[in-house]
């Protein structure tokens, strides 16, 4: 039977009254940069899924951006998709889904990759990630990163031109605020433990993790407070003590405001331990449970719910 993984994003949100206390107090120890003058705000015409697309469209070229920054280009090949097209043993679902162009003509999921991923490289090599077909590359990594995270078919389609409008001054914005994003050291796609949490964290530089936010508002609710998360996972095994943090401050990029805020963990130690507790409570409740897969979207809905209750994970 599979491991049901719990996700973060989702845990908390259930319990988002209830950590509310936790949220407010990260972000009064919050150190913001200047914002600018006037937010970048999204198109009126945006759906749903348009500012999803645009929000993992963005994540991607910022990901280039910091490749070529730090001059670790070659690490930038291990994208989610690349890693998706490139590690599955699932060849016949790659082979049989068909996408149907404007002239008639269809292509494999696996060639649609295969070629995104060798344009993206190719424009990394290069450095060309300010080019209106690498804008192109990252909306249609957005759009596929909905179907690789859905696990199902649906319309992922978008205004291109409108979101590549709108990605461009997102990318115009991070460039003339680059020290936002100085260090000695960058890790692209931070790597947490995946035994009994579903999480991954955006980028880090140095001893600082950050998470990367395109809503409208400044500040996200709970968005410290999921990158806080991230720290404690990271440490899961090694225990709190913040000699011992791989992590020692939590940041968010707010993208249409282009203003980062910081928060450094010695000074919110007793908010580190409690979100510790909770995830701790989270784990023991419902983590690390072998579960049959028609059981699984009857938990994660309880756990939405915020009851917490399953008699297939109860003990």
């Amino acid at each position: 039977m599979p491991i049901l993984l719990l996700p973060v994003t989702s845990l908390l949100e259930s319990n988002r009254k209830r950590l509310a206390p936790l949220e407010r107090t990260l972000r009064e120890h919050a150190h913001w940069s200047k914002c600018l003058g006037t937010a970048i705000l999204p198109p009126p015409s945006y759906r749903r899924r348009d500012f999803s697309i645009a929000g993992a469209a963005f994540d991607y070229w910022l990901r280039a951006f910091l490749a070529i920054e730090f001059n670790v280009v070659a690490a930038q090949d291990a994208t989610v998709l690349s890693q998706w097209v490139e590690g599955s043993t699932d060849a016949a679902y790659f082979e049989e889904t068909l996408f149907e162009y404007p002239d008639g003509s269809k292509r494999s999921l696996r060639v649609i990759l295969n070629d995104l991923v060798q344009a993206r490289r190719a424009a990394l090599q290069l450095g060309e990630i300010y080019l209106p077909e690498f804008f192109d590359n990252c909306i249609d990594y957005g759009q596929l990163e909905g179907l690789y995270r859905s696990g199902q078919m649906r319309d992922l389609s978008c205004s291109q031109s409108t979101v590549l409008d709108d990605l461009e001054k997102l990318a115009r914005a991070v460039s003339e605020r680059r020290t936002l994003f100085t260090g000695s050291s960058v890790d692209l796609n931070p790597r947490l433990p995946r035994d009994i949490f579903a999480a991954d964290g955006d980028i880090a530089i140095d001893d600082r993790i950050i998470e990367i936010k395109t809503t409208s508002d400044l500040i996200q609710p709970l968005a410290f407070l999921q990158a806080l998360s991230y720290v404690v996972i990271e440490s899961w095994e090694r225990g709190l003590s913040l000699s011992t943090l791989r992590y020692r401050e939590i940041a968010v990029y707010s993208a249409r405001y282009a203003a980062l805020g910081v928060v450094k963990l010695k000074d919110v130690e007793p908010v580190l331990l409690e979100a510790h507790a909770f995830l701790r409570e989270m784990a023991n409740r419902h983590g690390g449970k072998n579960v049959r897969a028609e059981d699984a979207h009857s938990i994660l809905n309880s756990m939405l719910r915020g009851d917490g209750r399953s008699s297939a994970v109860s003990g």
